[in-house]
């Protein structure tokens, strides 16, 4: 009778686990560049693919930089793009969902690196609405929704996979945290100048009326 707890008994698994590990790495546990790797892939799209294409492709780039921390080159390929100006224009739903993503995914890149400002500016207009339904992470309902079923089922059909959902929580904190440390001085500056309308200094404009209002909630 063989001894199934025998910790050489290889027959619980595969044949082939008797024989050890590979002396040679194979193609699979080669290192890989990700980053050379996606730029390959997207250089092939800029090339060859169509307009929503190499859209779509410059999207994930910037996120794929962003995603790894690199704050600047995410920037600098956003900027080159100009895509914030026209990303107005693609009339794709799921493409503006896409870019709704990579900004935030810069933002949280940006409060990484300690970039304050640059984290304020990527996160403000995003979590500044609403937040599940721009990174397409959940969907509004209720009884005065004037969606059509349809509406609603392509909504769901676009609904981001949880395993690749960004934390609402952390997102939400970064935001708040960049507004506070963007404000406080911007509040207590406002009130050494005093005067407002009645002649005296101005007093500086609010950066994040979302800010403002958490107090009062």
């Amino acid at each position: 009778v063989l001894d199934r707890s025998d910790p050489n008994d290889y027959s619980k698994s595969h044949p082939a686990a008797a024989l050890g590990r590979p002396s040679v790495a194979t193609e699979s546990e080669a290192p890989v560049d990700s980053a050379q790797l996606i730029t390959d892939l997207c250089t092939y799209v800029y090339k060859y693919g169509s307009d929503r294409s190499k859209t779509r492709s410059m999207l994930c780039h910037i996120f794929h930089h962003a995603l790894h921390d690199r704050f600047l080159e995410a920037r600098d390929l956003l900027l080159m793009s100009h895509l914030q100006d026209t990303i107005s224009n693609a009339g794709d739903v799921s493409t503006m969902l896409l870019f709704n993503r990579m900004m935030v995914t810069m933002g949280l890149a940006a409060f990484r690196l300690g970039r304050i400002w640059d984290a304020h500016q990527c996160l403000g207009d995003v979590c500044s609405g609403r937040v599940r339904e721009l990174l397409a992470q959940g969907v509004s309902s209720g009884r005065f929704s004037d969606k059509t079923d349809e509406q609603e089922k392509a909504e769901r059909r676009r609904q981001t996979p949880y395993h690749m959902h960004i934390n609402m929580d952390l997102l939400e904190a970064c935001h708040l945290t960049s507004a506070m440390l963007l404000e406080v001085p911007n509040m207590a500056q406002a009130g050494a100048a005093g005067g407002g309308d009645t002649g005296g200094p101005r007093r500086p404009r609010g950066i994040s009326p979302p800010f403002r209002k958490t107090p009062d909630n």
